[in-house]
């Protein structure tokens, strides 16, 4: 190993030797050979995240591949004591409801002395963590991160940079809500009543909803709630849709004074998606029927037999009478 180093030496100072005519001076007073190129890389190990949920981490690592030409002589070379190229890892764009976290923001490449005549590349790696900070994250909709390297001058390698793009989808985040969980209905036989609901949506992704009696036999015959003039209905990302649920009661030939409860519930999911189901959101309604018609004190077969007495009754005193006059 000291005969390599030994015989690079050699060759830097003939190199010198034959090429001082060809150096020029700079500013800061130091010597520069012809130029050496350099190239930097930056390959993610997974470049693409799928349904991401709030506030979940997802890991991938970055390799840095640093390369430089022939003849590249870093700073202090000639001191036995090449200086590292230094690399710095920046995030140049992103989604503002995504972080991200670099393990390192500050890299050094290593030059061997032995690399001056054939040139040569180091390769190294860094951890990204990622994470989706906000439930506004628009769901099912890409976004991309840069992140950019950028290898500084040394001695008489030029600079680079290079950069990878990391794509990023949000998951679908059901925030559903309603202005009550309880409804209370006081309704008489023949009349119907219209409520108002206030469907608030919360979430990431516009929506698709119904309402529906969630144990229909806890209806009573003679009540109705009509949805099919709301069923389906849709609500923007972040806004509010009021809708209206009408209740209807049969008449009754009788009196009632009877609450009923009746459970609702709302089931929905994203717009455009079937299958990304949020959960369903439960109401309670309790219906209270009063009123109806009193109980009739009109018999028909009462009345029937009443007069059928009265008739046979008005023949027998007609009988009897036309028997005297005989």
């Amino acid at each position: 190993m000291n005969k390599l180093v030994s015989c690079s030496v050699i060759i830097g100072l003939v190199l010198i030797t034959i090429l001082s005519p060809f150096m020029t001076h700079s500013a800061s007073a130091r010597f520069t050979l012809i130029k050496a190129k350099s190239e930097t890389i930056v390959i993610p190990e997974k470049d693409h995240f799928e349904n991401v949920a709030l506030n979940e981490e997802v890991k991938t690592s970055l390799v840095i591949i640093y390369s430089y030409s022939r003849f590249s002589i870093p700073s202090n070379y000639f001191l036995l004591s090449p200086s590292p190229t230094k690399i710095n890892l920046e995030v140049s764009s992103k989604p503002d409801w995504c972080s991200v976290k670099l393990e390192k923001e500050n890299l050094s490449a290593e030059i061997p002395m032995s690399s001056i005549i054939v040139g040569g590349n180091v390769t190294l790696e860094v951890g990204v963590s990622l994470k989706i900070i906000s439930k506004n994250a628009p769901g099912y909709t890409e976004g991309e991160i840069v992140i950019k390297a950028t290898s500084s001058q040394n001695g008489n390698i030029q600079p680079s940079e290079g950069s990878c793009t990391i794509k990023i989808k949000p998951g679908f985040y059901p925030d559903v809500r309603v202005n009550r969980s309880f409804i209370f209905v006081e309704i008489s036989p023949g009349e119907s009543k219209s409520i108002a609901l206030k469907v608030e949506n919360l979430g990431n992704m516009d929506i698709v909803a119904s309402i529906d009696v969630k144990n229909i036999s806890a209806m009573p015959e003679f009540l109705s709630i009509n949805t099919s003039k709301i069923n389906p209905f849709s609500v923007k990302s972040n806004d509010t849709k009021t809708i209206y649920l009408e209740i209807s009661a049969k008449k009754l030939n009788r009196k009632i004074n009877e609450v009923f409860s009746i459970p609702l519930e709302i089931s929905y999911h994203a717009k455009g998606h079937e299958e990304l189901k949020g959960p369903a959101v439960s109401l309670n309604m309790d219906v209270k029927v009063k009123g109806g018609e009193p109980p009739s004190s009109f018999n028909p077969a009462i009345i029937a037999g009443i007069v059928s007495i009265v008739i046979v009754a008005i023949l027998v005193i007609l009988l009897l009478i036309r028997k005297r006059r005989s």
